[in-house]
């Protein structure tokens, strides 16, 4: 399971940093003033594509991590390997993140967790069928 937690925190940094970089060029497009110079606006773009691929990269491989270890302990501790462990992973992962937020916010991001890592389990069964990966 050791190769899942180097994968889903890799693939999780990377989309992220990938997803901040196109947010970032939004920003600094956005942020250019009439009387701005091409070099000011080069720059502008650079930084903040940089500074949104940081956050993003970062919260979305810490995701990543912390899915990849629940889901190997509850592989250890239920001694099966199976689609509840994604699912019950996705569920933990959400709760963990936003516990500091409060009970509730928690709650929530618990159930959009379980729901994401469901669908993306009922997906690659789907896909499995039809195309052989």
């Amino acid at each position: 399971m050791g190769e899942n937690l180097t994968y889903y925190t890799g693939i999780g940094y990377l989309s992220g940093a990938a997803a901040g970089a196109g947010k970032g060029l939004v920003d600094g497009v956005i942020a250019s003033e009439p009387g701005d110079t091409a070099k000011l606006r080069v720059n502008r773009v650079l930084n903040a594509s940089g500074q949104a691929a940081r956050s993003f990269g970062n919260r979305a491989g810490v995701i990543g991590l912390m899915f990849a270890g629940l889901e190997s302990g509850i592989v250890a501790v239920r001694d099966t390997d199976d689609m509840v462990n994604s699912v019950l992973a996705g569920l933990g992962t959400g709760a963990l993140y936003k516990a500091a937020s409060g009970p509730r916010s928690a709650a929530v991001a618990g159930a959009i967790g379980g729901a994401v890592a469901g669908l993306a389990v009922a997906a690659k069964q789907l896909l499995k069928r039809h195309i052989p990966i």
